[in-house]
């Protein structure tokens, strides 16, 4: 909704427009720092939104993943002794959950511990990332720009779930009714050939 207010706006005053990744702009808040860095965004279920640094590059985005596999992903990707550096409130309200499965490694990992301003994704940091694209005059276009999800809502989810259903009740009606038909000719078809054979020999002995 206020993705296409803002558009609505866009569009009344002629104002040109251009869109900012949140993760992109929650990272932002930790980028002076070293080592692996992750922006997370809470996305509910026992899952974050992610993106993944390494010092200033880039090296994983727009994630859907469960904590554990959070976890499991930077096992995968760190070194030893390596820095990490979480922000956001998908870190915010987990912080416990990540320090502890992050501490209890072998690999004996730093993590930064940062105030709550880091976990905010501000407008100055979207100001900031748009800034370039503004002198160059790169501007999105305000028809087709639209939101990035990253996960089907739970009203989508809900209409492929009953549209599934109504496909698999009629596919078993239709099963059924020709079940229904192979049974009602197995039983009449005996009937049909007595009657013929009774018929064939009528016609005999009229003959």
């Amino acid at each position: 909704i206020a993705f296409a207010t803002i558009k609505s706006i866009c569009y009344a005053k002629n104002i040109k427009i251009i869109g900012v990744s949140s993760l992109e702009s929650l990272y932002q808040n930790i980028k002076s720092f070293d080592g692996l860095k992750l922006a997370l965004i809470e996305a509910r279920k026992g899952s974050v939104y992610a993106n993944i640094y390494r010092d200033d590059k880039k090296i994983k985005e727009n994630l859907d993943l469960t904590y554990k596999e959070l976890i499991e992903l930077i096992d995968s990707i760190s070194d030893k002794n390596e820095i990490i550096t979480l922000c956001g409130d998908g870190f915010s309200k987990n912080k416990e959950f990540f320090f502890e499965s992050l501490k209890n490694n072998s690999k004996n990992y730093k993590i930064n511990s940062l105030d709550n301003s880091f976990n905010i994704i501000k407008a100055s940091n979207s100001i900031l990332l748009s800034e370039c694209r503004i002198k160059a005059g790169d501007f999105d276009d305000i028809f087709s720009l639209a939101p990035l999800y990253l996960r089907k809502s739970e009203a989508e989810n809900k209409k492929e779930e009953n549209s599934e259903k109504k496909q698999n009740a009629a596919m078993t009606l239709s099963m059924l009714i020709s079940l229904a038909f192979a049974v009602g000719l197995f039983i009449a078809l005996p009937y049909f050939i007595v009657n013929l054979i009774g018929i064939e020999e009528k016609s005999h002995v009229i003959s």
